[in-house]
């Protein structure tokens, strides 16, 4: 039976790499310096960075490499401006409940 671990933290990302056949990234990261539950958006280049951490430490222990899976999410703000800010970033129109 697989096991599917998903996480986005280092320590959480040894745990998958030790034990996970699946291997899911959040995406959201804990905002260095703020209070614990503060969260961000992984970039590209930190998720690139934990992928290869999960490569790398799976291949020290001679273990094959995990099949990968993404989490990806839609931030929707309601606060003012957004709907501008989104029309000029993408060229659509947002669209509302």
């Amino acid at each position: 039976v697989p096991v599917f671990v998903g996480a986005m933290s280092r320590r959480g990302l040894e745990v998958a790499a030790e034990v996970g056949d699946l291997v899911a990234l959040g995406g959201a990261m804990q905002l260095a310096g703020a209070p614990p539950g503060t969260l961000t958006v992984a970039s590209a280049e930190q998720t690139d960075d934990r992928v290869a951490a999960v490569r790398e430490a799976r291949a020290a222990r001679g273990l094959p490499l995990p099949v990968f899976d993404a989490l990806l999410q839609q931030d929707a703000t309601h606060e003012l401006g957004a709907g501008e800010e989104f029309r000029h970033k993408t060229g659509l129109r947002p669209r509302t409940a």
